[in-house]
C-alpha cells in the first residue's frame, strides 16, 4: 500500500479514534450518593455478669496492603480538567471535571455507580464483592510556599454481578466524571495551593452479620501516572483565627510519651473514604510542684494509602515527641471501653470482647484509671517529631485537663 493510501486512511479513520478516545461521561454533581448497606438486626446479649460483653450492633474493617509494581501493564492518570470556582472556601463544596485514563498497555474495568447500595442483594444477610474507586482531589503548598495538606473525593462503585455499574476501559480511552467535591482537611489561613488528580482502588467484601458488618478491603495498584497541577487559592472557614495565628481554635500542641497503643485498632480502614487510622494513649507532659506527671488522652493518627504509617520505633516510651493534634470531641472514650474490642460469631451472637490495650514498657499504668474518660485529638502525618530521648522520667497520676493551654511548650 502506497505512502498517500495510508495517509488517507489514517485522514478518513481519525474523526472515529477521537471518538473513541472519551467513552463515557458521568455527571454525579448532583446526585445524592446512596452508600448504606444493610445487616440483620441485632439478637438480645446473653452475656454473664462480671464478663466483658459488648452488645448490640458491632462494625469494623481490615485492608491488605501492597504495592504498585513497575512491570504492571495496568495504569491510570486521573486529570482534573475542571476546577470551580478556583477561590475554594473550605467549608464548601466546589465542581471538578475528573478525566480517568488508562495509561497502561491492558485494558482496566473500573466501576462507574455512585451508587453503593444498589449492589447489595436483596437478602441483607449474604455477603457480597464490590469494586470502589476514589477520584481524588489532593492539594498541595506552591513551591517554596507554605506547608498545605487537602484532600476531598468522590467514589464509584461496581460488581461484576451488576454489569451496568462496570465499564472496561482500554488503553488511552478515559470516561469524563463530573463531581461535586467538598476538602476533608484545609490549612487554617488562607494559602495558593496546587491540585491534582488521584485515586484509589479497592476491591471489597461485604460480610453482614446479625447487629452489625464487617468489610475486608483490598487495595489494588495499578500504576499512577502523574498528572498536571492546577492552581488554587484555599480559604479557611469564617470565623476562624487569622492568618497571623496558623493555628485554628482547636488545635493543640502538646509533648510527653506514647503511654500506650490499641493493637486491636492498628492499622484499620475506612472502607468508604479510604482513611486508615491507628489508636495510641499519649501522656501530655503535666509539670507540678511534686515532679512530672502525665495527663492521658486519646490519640487518632489519620492518614492516606499515599501517606506513612506510624513507624514500629514511634511506639517508644523513653522518646518524648512533641504532637500538634486537633481536638475531636465525638471520639472522647473512656480507657475501659478503648482497651476491648467486640467480637462476635459467625451467626452474631456477642462473644467475651479481646483486651487489646498494650503498655509500653517502662510507662506508667496508674494513670490509666478504667473509669477515665480521654479527650480525643487528631493527629495527621508530619505533625509529630521527637524532642528528646533516654533521659529519666518520673510520673505520678494526673488528672487530665487543659493540654498545655496550646501554648508550645509550655511548663
Amino acid at each position: 500500500m502506497s505512502f498517500r493510501s495510508v495517509f488517507l486512511l489514517l485522514v478518513l479513520a481519525w474523526p472515529g479514534f477521537l471518538k473513541a478516545q472519551e467513552i463515557k461521561h458521568i455527571d454525579i454533581s448532583n446526585v445524592r450518593s446512596r452508600t448504606e448497606l444493610r445487616h440483620p438486626p441485632a439478637p438480645q446479649s446473653d452475656c454473664k455478669e462480671g464478663t466483658h460483653c459488648i452488645g448490640g450492633g458491632s462494625g469494623g474493617g481490615s485492608v491488605a496492603d501492597g504495592a504498585p509494581d513497575q512491570r504492571d501493564p495496568h495504569a491510570l492518570g486521573i486529570y482534573l480538567l475542571r476546577v470551580t470556582p478556583t477561590d475554594i472556601n473550605a467549608t464548601e463544596p466546589f465542581q471538578v471535571e475528573f478525566k480517568v485514563l488508562n495509561t497502561g498497555t491492558a485494558p482496566m474495568e473500573l466501576p462507574v455507580s455512585p451508587h453503593l447500595s444498589d449492589l447489595q442483594p436483596s437478602d441483607e444477610s449474604v455477603a457480597f464483592n464490590y469494586f470502589s474507586l476514589a477520584l481524588v482531589v489532593r492539594g498541595q503548598g506552591e513551591p517554596q510556599g507554605l506547608r498545605v495538606d487537602s484532600v476531598g473525593f468522590v467514589e464509584l462503585f461496581g460488581s461484576p454481578d451488576h454489569t451496568e455499574s462496570m465499564m472496561i476501559l482500554r488503553p488511552g480511552e478515559w470516561i469524563r466524571v463530573s463531581a461535586s467535591v467538598k476538602l476533608l482537611t484545609w490549612s487554617s489561613e488562607p494559602v495558593s495551593a496546587r491540585f491534582r488528580g488521584d485515586f484509589w482502588l479497592r476491591k471489597n467484601t461485604f460480610h453482614p452479620h446479625p447487629g452489625g458488618q464487617f468489610i475486608e478491603a483490598l487495595n489494588l495498584y495499578p500504576n499512577d501516572t502523574p498528572t498536571p497541577f492546577m492552581a488554587v487559592r484555599l480559604f479557611p472557614p469564617a470565623g476562624s483565627k487569622l492568618p497571623k495565628q496558623p493555628q485554628s481554635d482547636n488545635t493543640v500542641v502538646g509533648m510527653g510519651h506514647v503511654l500506650a497503643r490499641i493493637e486491636g485498632l492498628a492499622r484499620r480502614i475506612n472502607s468508604l473514604s479510604g482513611q486508615r487510622y491507628e489508636v495510641f494513649i499519649f501522656g501530655i507532659d503535666k509539670w507540678e510542684r511534686d515532679g512530672k506527671s502525665a495527663a492521658p488522652v486519646k490519640v487518632v493518627y489519620e492518614f492516606y494509602r499515599d501517606e506513612p504509617n506510624l513507624p514500629e520505633k514511634f511506639f517508644d516510651f523513653s522518646s518524648r515527641y512533641e504532637l500538634t493534634v486537633v481536638r475531636d470531641t465525638k471520639c472522647d472514650e473512656s480507657v475501659k471501653s478503648l482497651s476491648y474490642e467486640a467480637n462476635v460469631s459467625e451467626s452474631g451472637k456477642p462473644l467475651p470482647a479481646t483486651y487489646v490495650l498494650k503498655v509500653l514498657d517502662g510507662a506508667p499504668t496508674d494513670v490509666l484509671k478504667p473509669d477515665l474518660i480521654l479527650p480525643c485529638f487528631v493527629l495527621r502525618p508530619g505533625q509529630y517529631r521527637v524532642v528528646s530521648k533516654g533521659k529519666n522520667l518520673y510520673f505520678r497520676d494526673a488528672v487530665p485537663g487543659l493540654v498545655n493551654s496550646g501554648k508550645r511548650g509550655s511548663r
